[in-house]
């Protein structure tokens, strides 16, 4: 057992983890929908991705030597991200584009999104390390960020619904 650097844990302790997630996304749900209508969606679109990759590092990296608590908190953070990663970040960049088009953005956008939860169990179950994978995701987000916060503005739509005719 020490030999391999196994912990015996009990099962309710895993699950914890998974409740933790699914409570923090109902509250991120809630909390984040509706400052993306107050400050816009440029903004909770960026802090997401923002808070996603961080997230991603300090599991990688905190984990094993801080503890099980700290790993609760963590998939707390993941869980209040879930939401404007994906719905947010979603409504903004379909604002972004002609509405003949959004269809088409969503459902690759969704397609995209099925295809990499299939690739990721697939990877789990085939090569088992996972930090290959943790160290693709955390560049792949971070650039994305980088990307976004430099180069997107605020959705046309957002702008009009606050009265900015000007910053349209």
């Amino acid at each position: 057992m020490t030999q391999l650097d196994l912990i015996c844990i009990e099962p309710y302790y895993i699950g914890i983890v998974g409740s933790i997630s699914f409570v923090s996304f109902s509250i991120g749900s809630f909390f984040f929908t509706k400052q993306a209508d107050r400050i816009g969606r440029h903004k909770v679109a960026c802090i997401a991705a923002c808070m996603t990759p961080l997230s991603l590092a300090a599991l990688f990296f905190g984990a094993k030597p801080l503890g099980l608590n700290f790993i609760y908190i963590v998939f707390g953070l993941l869980g209040l991200s879930y939401n404007p990663r994906g719905s947010t970040a979603y409504l903004y960049g379909a604002e972004m584009l002609p509405v003949n088009k959004r269809l088409l953005y969503g459902s690759i956008l969704f397609f995209l999104d099925g295809c990499f939860s299939v690739f990721a169990s697939y990877y789990f179950y085939t090569w088992k390390n996972q930090n290959l994978f943790f160290s693709i995701v955390f560049c792949v987000f971070t650039t994305a960020l980088l990307i976004m916060m430099i180069f997107l503005p605020e959705t046309p739509s957002f702008l009009l619904m606050k009265g900015d005719i000007a910053g349209y």
